[in-house]
């Protein structure tokens, strides 16, 4: 299964492109989707390329050095797949996460909802960075709120944090909650397969060697799962406070003389160690992370995908409702936990569905032959 494992994470574009079965799949919009979107390992990289020389940087000595066969391989596959895109993580752990049916599949899913909403409410460290730079409100919609209502107030709150330690604490735990489930994806990986019906045939196997290995997949499987709703959750508030810092930088430079004097209070406050680090962070995900996910949104659109460019719709139209209007739509904040389970259950119900189409037409397609000759020649070759 080693060999397998290189195979598949070898390149994006191909983990991307395969379906259970291992036949061609179409591309989804969601592939437009950036790893900096998600993964704070990638901003380190990034960031280390900037001040570190090529020779010193971690993916030069790793090109250039061949790799130790007995010295933690797993941690060099584990950095690679948590700063892929998210497709490419998804197209690994699915076969997995689908071997054993759609309804423990969706088992799968209530209970990641359960846990996620769990780990919200007691450890929101443990998927959203917290410090001067990442940190938000109560809820993501509240620094907007805040900083279309009083945007030197929002920008006090935001400065007046621990640059170092709040930062470097949460990107410690975020970073290991990112290598925990790489190590987990690749794990699923090795041992269901990245077929379908080898993920059947060994997932039947594991159960008949022992409880303890698939209790283990079981709980591979969970993690796995809340660790990709903490990451859209991450990558919601952070994109949620890098629009609330422009809009209150927005506001305040272009606003009236007493509020460019309560910025030029603001920022001598605090000093300039903290407003580089926060121009480094929204600077960061704002061209790195937003931008290009609306331009392969756009780009992706053109090209007749219209998923991700829909659902980016949906999601910037609510956001502007409900805090433009948020004292009709209070509940919506006070609420936020539970709004976002039933986001959730509506989010897992349509991946699931879709699959499960998908899955339909692929067995219609080989029950009428409608793969051609070519690919039963490689069908033989199995």
């Amino acid at each position: 299964m080693a060999s397998e494992w290189a195979q598949v994470s070898g390149d994006d574009n191909d983990a991307a492109s395969k379906d259970n079965n291992g036949e061609p799949r179409e591309e989804t919009s969601f592939h437009a989707i950036p790893p900096a979107m998600h993964s704070v390992l990638t901003e380190l990289t990034t960031a280390a390329g900037f001040f570190l020389p090529p020779p010193l940087l971690p993916t030069a000595a790793a090109a250039t050095l061949p790799r130790p066969p007995k010295q933690l391989p797993w941690m060099h596959d584990a950095v690679r797949l948590a700063t892929s895109r998210p497709s490419t993580i998804w197209a690994l752990a699915r076969p997995s996460l689908l071997c054993e049916g759609y309804v423990a599949a969706s088992v799968y899913f209530v209970l990641a909802i359960l846990l996620n909403h769990a780990r919200r409410m007691l450890a929101p460290w443990a998927g959203t960075l917290s410090g001067a730079c990442f940190a938000h409100s109560a809820t993501p919609l509240a620094d907007l709120k805040l900083a279309v209502g009083s945007a030197h107030i929002f920008l006090d709150e935001v400065l007046s944090c621990s640059v170092w330690r709040g930062v470097a604490r949460g990107v410690v735990v975020k970073g290991f909650v990112e290598l925990g489930a790489a190590v987990a994806v690749r794990w699923l990986v090795e041992e269901t397969g990245t077929r379908g019906s080898k993920a059947k045939t060994k997932a039947t196997r594991m159960t008949r060697m022992g409880k303890g290995i698939s209790i283990g997949l079981d709980v591979a499987r969970l993690g796995f799962l809340v660790w990709m709703l903490a990451a859209a959750e991450y990558a919601q508030a952070r994109s949620c406070r890098v629009v609330a810092v422009v809009l209150a930088c927005g506001r305040s430079v272009l606003g009236s003389s007493d509020h460019r004097v309560a910025l030029a209070r603001v920022l001598t406050k605090h000093g300039w160690a903290k407003v580089l680090a926060q121009c480094w962070c929204v600077g960061f995900y704002l061209c790195f992370a937003i931008v290009p996910l609306f331009r392969g949104a756009v780009g992706q659109a053109a090209r007749g995908r219209f998923g991700l460019f829909g659902l980016l719709g949906v999601v910037v139209y609510v956001t502007y409702l409900v805090t433009r209007y948020s004292n009709k739509y209070y509940m919506v904040l006070e609420l936020w936990g539970l709004v976002m389970v039933y986001w959730w259950v509506v989010v897992g119900t349509v991946v699931l569905g879709a699959h499960w189409l998908w899955d339909c037409r692929h067995e219609r397609l080989v029950r009428d032959g409608g793969y051609g000759e070519e690919d039963e020649e490689t069908k033989k070759k199995r």
